[in-house]
């Protein structure tokens, strides 16, 4: 049994739940290791992550649209072995725009929250729990709606399937309207990882093993969300950079809307963000929004030479820095054993 899922039983969607010090959240090492004992240092940032976030996980539940077609029914000149096809089985816009109220709402949080332990699971800093929440319940009002909508145009649907999919159509494939209404589901939950108090009453080094391993799993996190925010903010200066700079033949590039409105909202969002005290990258986004600072919009950049020249030069600036951060924070993928 994971960890998560032992922690599953707690969820709340009124208040923020009081969050355990950093030093109580167990997290197995990989079997077979031996862990150093814990750092003073490693400590010390382990405790300003868990004093400043808890975990969010979002879950959705939808109709699948998209079912394998079984090989004998792909009629195609090459081994059936070689190819997989699937059928979409309703041609719906009402579940389209579930599917992308979700996609919109998971946008949102990404610009709020930092990547967690696991798909699903986020580090929600307390700073931003106020919107991050209002975000959550506005989704929770709204979703049902477009479900209601969704759920009431299933019929037709499935009546229009024969008549598109032909001869893989397959009657079973379309659950009655109540079935399908049960699909649907949105669930989110604050959730705070703690080794049970009770342990250290049990056996006072099992107690710290399990607290320095939590320390040591949550050192690592802290690590890994300061290589996202730096190859995440640099990424967005060199396209803004990149964007700017006039082509071989002197041609403008094209200035799509998010090369610029993205790195604002990064930027906007950073005070939130910043758990770690990242110091170094605070530097460079302080630079990079006095460069666009004065900016009124998009337009101006892909009209105004002297907004572009400005820009250019000051992203140029910012990206060399950041490069040169990357190149002595190389990026590796986190991943916590969060197996008992």
């Amino acid at each position: 049994m994971t960890l998560f899922d032992a922690l599953d039983d707690y969820q709340t969607e009124t208040a923020i739940p009081p969050v355990s010090t950093p030093s109580e959240i167990p997290a197995s090492p990989p079997k077979g290791s031996q862990q150093p004992q814990i750092t003073p240092a490693e400590l010390e940032r382990a405790e300003k992550l868990g004093s400043k976030t808890f975990f969010l996980r979002v879950s959705f539940g939808l109709f699948g649209n998209s079912k394998k077609i079984p090989r004998g029914e792909v009629q195609v000149d090459a081994d059936a072995e070689s190819i997989s096809s699937n059928k979409r089985l309703l041609d719906s816009l009402e579940l389209k725009a579930i599917r992308d109220a979700d996609a919109e709402l998971m946008a949102a949080l990404d610009l709020l929250c930092l990547p967690g332990f696991d798909k699903g699971y986020k580090f929600l800093p307390y700073a931003a729990f106020d919107k991050v929440h209002e975000l959550l319940k506005g989704h929770r009002a709204r979703r049902p709606r477009l479900v209601e909508k969704f759920l009431a145009a299933y019929p037709r649907l499935c009546e229009e399937a024969p008549n598109r999919l032909r001869a893989v159509y397959d009657p079973k494939d379309y659950p009655s309207t109540e079935e399908v209404r049960e699909r649907f589901t949105f669930t989110y939950r604050y959730i705070q990882m703690d080794t049970p108090g009770k342990l250290a009453g049990l056996s006072q080094q099992a107690f710290e093993e399990e607290r320095d391993k939590a320390a040591r799993t949550l050192t690592s996190a802290a690590d890994e969300i300061d290589r996202f925010m730096l190859s995440t903010f640099a990424a967005m200066v060199e396209r803004l950079k990149v964007s700017l700079t006039d082509g071989p033949d002197g041609k403008k590039k094209k200035l799509f809307d998010t090369a610029v409105t993205g790195l604002r909202d990064f930027m906007g969002t950073w005070d939130m963000r910043n758990v770690n005290n990242y110091a170094e990258l605070e530097a460079q986004i302080n630079r990079a929004r006095a460069v666009m600072a004065g900016i009124p919009d998009v337009d101006a950049l892909r009209e105004v030479e002297s907004l572009r020249a400005k820009v250019r030069g000051g992203m140029e600036e910012v990206s060399q820095q950041l490069q040169a951060m990357v190149t002595a924070k190389p990026i590796r993928k986190f991943r916590a054993d969060l197996e008992d």
